[in-house]
């Protein structure tokens, strides 16, 4: 009967140390999680503040092209000009 209560005693303690390093692993892996959390929200609060500052960009930009481009006056962009011009000039610079 003792070495019964002895035995129970051992399978106890065994249980407690368990439980005891399951409580101490969850404590860690909680801390990482929180950490983890908080750097989520650093990012999501970085992200939400760069979208309004590109939203404040888009409309300051549409804002100057109204007021900058003339409509009567407005035309396409030559590019094949200025790509013609940028390769007699690389075409000098060889030579």
């Amino acid at each position: 009967m003792a070495t019964d209560l002895e035995k129970m005693c051992v399978r106890a303690a065994e249980e407690n140390t368990r439980l005891k390093d399951t409580i101490k692993r969850l404590e860690d892996d909680n801390k990482q999680l929180k950490g983890k959390i908080k750097l989520l929200e650093i990012y999501r609060s970085n992200n939400e503040r760069l979208i309004d500052l590109l939203k404040r960009h888009k409309d300051e930009q549409q804002a100057v092209a109204r007021d900058i481009i003339d409509p009567t006056q407005f035309g396409p962009p030559n590019i094949a000009e200025r790509c013609a011009q940028g390769d007699e000039e690389d075409i000098e610079a060889i030579e």
